[in-house]
């Protein structure tokens, strides 16, 4: 092996030569690196969002089905969980119409006999459940309507026309 001398100058120069070769190359890495983290983020993000998509519609129901829309209702009640016999009659002889507005706001429209009454109540649907006057609700779809249900009520709602 041959050595040579250099002289501080040379020594110099040839360093700043060889950083202005390997600058380029580790600005093109850099700039690989932040592009590889970015496309990383992206796939997990679109990921998230799929996988949140398809939990969140995993009954392909949605709150559009419910907005500006009526239901005729009708009830399927455990009597042993909350109704005593009396009350259970009288909603056996009942008929029922829910009316979805938007904004959260509904009615209820119960007739029985000649007599009927209109009851406000508020909603929300949120991750496959409807809340009605903060009761939630588990939804359905089925061929002609929707069955909503709880520990003690299980409800088929029939659209109106």
């Amino acid at each position: 092996m041959i050595r040579t001398r250099i002289n501080r100058q040379e020594y110099v120069e040839a360093t700043a030569a060889k950083r202005a070769l390997i600058s380029p190359i580790n600005s093109v890495n850099s700039h690989c690196k932040v592009i590889d983290l970015v496309m990383k983020h992206l796939v997990r993000s679109l990921w998230l969002l799929s996988v949140a998509l398809s939990i969140s519609c995993e009954n392909g129901v949605r709150d559009l089905d419910f907005i500006n829309k009526q239901f005729q209702v009708t009830y399927n009640i455990d009597s042993t969980r909350t109704l005593d016999s009396t009350r259970l009659d009288a909603l056996r002889n009942s008929k029922a119409v829910y009316n979805f507005s938007e904004g959260g706001k509904g009615t209820t429209h119960i007739q029985t006999g000649m007599l009927s009454n209109d009851i406000p109540f508020t909603w929300r649907f949120e991750n496959d459940s409807l809340f009605i006057n903060k009761t939630a609700y588990g939804v359905q779809k089925q061929d002609k309507g929707l069955v909503i249900r709880n520990d003690s009520v299980k409800m088929v709602l029939s659209p109106q026309k």
